[in-house]
């Protein structure tokens, strides 16, 4: 005293082991969602229509995590943590198969089921698909497929991450309509138990929503010579437009499906674009 001036001190800064563990797990999800936000990996794991969503969830992480901090480097005292904590610390331990979704093999083991039906039948499945992941909203009437929307009038039908589905709901909508013509398209080589020789299906994996809810979908090929094709190799495929009767492994109904008799098959070293989405 006696004319000296007091500095003001700081609070020492003081941190204990919940609040770190606290924190670096805020930390972790905070990264993870940013990782999967800038690295472009994002449309692995969810559709376009829910990046919205992520991108919210990234926001309010990195708020949640500022909250701690600020308050520690203040000195404001800290809250206990209690042992609802552990909670938050489970899902890391699905964080290796996060980070490294394995397209082609995610509905495999639920087979690969060609669409059936008369009409629109890819529209249904679209139908279905929304009632199983919004089972209490009730789900919106099929819309009309548009003819020749997403298949070109003339020329070498060409299915590519742009148009796959639009494409393919309009071939499964009115098979018939397009035999003869050419069709150019790549995927992952599934063999049905009860596929005759020299048949397998092309197919792709359908995201409505997650990866958790992919569906496999496609298209059957038929070839001149039996040619071994490993499952989930992934493949390139030209041929001419055809039909055949395909019965469902699972529902057992049969129908007329595409069926693309194969005139050229390239091997791909992994997929030219992953998911398929609903547009």
């Amino acid at each position: 005293m006696n004319g000296m001036s007091t500095v003001a001190m700081k609070p020492a800064i003081r941190i204990g082991l919940k609040q770190l563990v606290w924190i670096a797990t805020l930390t972790g999800y905070a990264g993870y969602f940013g990782y999967l936000v800038f690295s472009g990996r994002l449309e692995d794991l969810v559709s376009p229509r829910m990046t919205v969503f992520v991108v919210l969830g990234f926001i309010t992480l990195v708020a949640f995590l500022l909250v701690p901090i600020i308050g520690l480097v203040r000195g404001s005292p800290q809250a206990p943590l209690k042992r609802g904590l552990i909670l938050f610390l489970v899902p890391f331990a699905f964080v290796p198969f996060a980070m490294n979704p394995n397209s082609a093999l995610l509905s495999l083991n639920r087979g690969v089921s060609l669409e059936q039906g008369q009409g629109p039948p890819a529209v249904d499945l679209t139908t279905k698909l929304h009632a199983a992941v919004n089972p209490f909203v009730p789900a919106p009437k099929p819309k009309p497929v548009p003819k020749n929307g997403a298949v070109p009038s003339a020329g070498t039908i060409v299915l590519n991450r742009d148009n796959y589905y639009r494409a393919y709901q309009e071939l499964y909508a009115n098979p018939q309509a397009f035999v003869g013509r050419t069709i150019s398209v790549s995927g992952f080589v599934y063999h049905d138990p009860k596929a005759p020789a020299g048949r397998f299906i092309a197919a792709r994996e359908l995201m409505w929503c997650c990866a958790a809810d992919a569906v496999a979908i496609g298209f059957m090929t038929s070839t001149s010579s039996p040619v071994k094709l490993a499952s989930t190799q992934w493949v390139s495929i030209k041929g001419k437009l055809a039909t055949t009767e395909y019965v469902d492994r699972f529902t057992q109904v049969k129908s007329t499906v595409p069926l693309i008799e194969v005139s050229s098959i390239e091997h791909l070293k992994g997929p030219d674009f992953v998911f398929v989405y609903p547009k």
